[in-house]
């Protein structure tokens, strides 16, 4: 398997997230799932109903995980169908906590 040793900071959003570190300081990740987490990343950054600035991609032999926080429930479920329609995803899996209920935690 052709793996590219990268740190998932580097793509992580220009802005801090409240969430803290998504993942392992470092990861070995596959060149076809570096690809695909920079598709689906494009066209959720396209869509107004992605709050990039606290929310990532990641992405594990085609299985995209949504990390962060969303606003609104309708949103957050037109976001996930957006990635699920990418090509080459085959679930996604979302982990992203409603932003009020961040707050409360705070």
């Amino acid at each position: 398997m052709n793996t590219t040793l990268l740190n998932p900071a580097w793509h992580a959003p220009r802005t801090p997230s409240p969430m803290g570190p998504t993942a392992a300081a470092w990861a070995v990740l596959d060149p076809a799932d570096a690809a695909l987490r920079a598709r689906v990343l494009a066209r959720l950054e396209a869509d107004p109903g992605w709050a990039g600035a606290v929310s990532n991609v990641v992405v594990l032999d085609g299985a995209v995980i949504l990390q962060g926080l969303f606003r609104h429930e309708a949103e957050r479920r037109a976001t996930r169908a957006l990635a699920q329609r990418q090509p080459g995803v085959r679930q996604v899996r979302d982990a992203r906590v409603r932003a009020r209920e961040w707050q409360s935690l705070g």
